[in-house]
């Protein structure tokens, strides 16, 4: 959830930039030079992309009607990922994986090689918005392959990212140690703070289920020195949440109170329910674990109908399992009874989410190899369709070549046939 949180704020400041130049964008997109409207076009469907879907679709299907008009697989391939961003951005995952499955399709008829790459980005993209975390890393390692060849930096940065996080996501902490520092080093050459937090995070989630505390407790102080260099309030907001729950891993309050209390303050200044809810859960736990029981339920209270407006499951059970901690310490335990029941009945919708999300992947997977198997079926049936074609011409070249020399055999038999008759009838005139 923090990821997609992330990536969210992240995208905040760009769109507000991008709407204040709507009107000059809307004078471009009648502009009679083809690439200059397409690329108008383009600007005004990711300006309305976070926060007026149906005005993105409007200029997506302009922009496509154009591309289709010049018949130009990358501008085809550009639109489809589009309109692949306003579906995902819309929480339609199964669409969005469907249009840029289509951009990938144009992208490889274009030969663009950083177009592919980003396709493939963007699949894995919803595949891991889904919790499908094997088809997010395997989409992204094909397009990190892509990347490194072309050594395309930016672009390698986040999928370097990605794919650590979705290492993470899958408890192979090895790989993604391994992609979180390749990322900072990228995030590093090209001075993106923002980057070298996220890398950081993923780096020091890596460390601790490694058992490296030396190293998980230098890549968080790294962290927090790089923090006030954020200039973007959400993305800071969350670093300081990251930093303080890491900190809460290994039971150093200490450290986690100034960065957990940052984030909180930081909560009132943003349009963002999920990223306060998780705030006051998290302050929540420090009080809680500091026995400070009264100011733990307070915050839980306040976090609660939050939660339930926006239907959080994760945070409806952390909310519950800790109000049932605060009556079990209070001997409260007829309230402690329920609240725990509220515990399993979220932990079940969890697991009844994810249990669907998983045979979900299953499908997909059959459906791929199916598909996949039919077409290898296709082509062994296609290559024995050409043996078999060739085999044929070659006997027909045979036979025609048969009777080629047949033809020219009896001509010549019959040539000398007649030059011996011919020859006879002259020593016949002769005596």
């Amino acid at each position: 959830m923090k990821f997609v949180l992330l990536i969210i704020g992240l995208f905040f400041s760009l769109v507000l930039e991008a709407q204040e130049a709507t009107p000059e964008l809307i004078r471009l997109s009648q502009s009679p030079i083809d690439s200059i409207r397409f690329n108008a076009l383009r600007d005004l469907c990711y300006a309305f992309e976070f926060t007026d879907s149906s005005k993105a679709m409007y200029y997506y299907r302009q922009a496509m009607q154009l591309a289709v008009l010049k018949n130009n697989p990358l501008w085809i391939c550009k639109a489809y990922t589009d309109f692949g961003n306003v579906s995902s951005n819309a929480g339609d995952f199964n669409v969005a994986k469907e249009y840029h499955q289509r951009s990938l399709q144009f992208a490889q008829l274009s030969g663009n090689q950083s177009r592919i790459a980003a396709a493939l980005n963007n699949i894995a993209n919803t595949f891991g918005n889904r919790k499908i975390i094997d088809s997010a890393i395997s989409y992204t390692l094909k397009s990190i392959q892509l990347l490194e060849k072309n050594q395309n930096q930016e672009m390698l940065l986040v999928a370097y990212s990605n794919v650590a996080t979705y290492f993470n996501e899958i408890a192979n902490f090895n790989e993604g140690l391994h992609y979180a520092l390749k990322a900072f080093q990228i995030a590093q050459l090209v001075d993106d703070t923002t980057e070298m937090v996220m890398s950081n995070n993923q780096a020091a989630r890596s460390y601790y289920h490694l058992g490296d505390t030396a190293a998980f407790k230098r890549t968080l102080k790294n962290t927090q020195k790089l923090i006030p260099s954020i200039h973007d309030l959400f993305v800071k907001a969350l670093a300081f949440q990251n930093v303080g729950a890491y900190y809460m891993y290994i039971n150093d309050r200490q450290s986690a109170l100034p960065m957990l209390d940052s984030a909180m303050k930081l909560s009132y200044h943003l349009e963002n329910t999920q990223f306060k809810i998780s705030a006051f859960v998290a302050k929540g736990d420090w009080f809680v674990k500091s026995g400070m029981f009264s100011k733990g339920e307070d915050l839980m209270n306040a976090a609660l109908p939050l939660a339930k407006e926006a239907r959080d499951l994760s945070m409806l059970r952390e909310i519950f399992t800790l109000k049932y901690i605060i009556a079990e310490k209070r001997g409260n335990y007829k309230d402690a009874l329920e609240y725990m029941k509220q515990v399993l009945i979220y932990k079940d919708s969890i697991y009844s989410n994810e249990v669907a999300k998983a045979t979900t992947e299953m499908q997909e997977r059959f459906e791929a190899e199916k598909k996949q198997f039919r077409i290898d079926e296709l082509n062994n049936q296609q290559a024995l369709t050409e043996a078999q074609n060739s085999e044929q011409r070659i006997w027909i070249f045979f036979l025609i070549g048969l009777s080629v020399a047949a033809v020219a055999a009896i001509f010549l038999i019959y040539r000398n046939h007649r030059k011996g008759k011919i020859i006879d009838q002259q020593h016949l005139e002769l005596k």
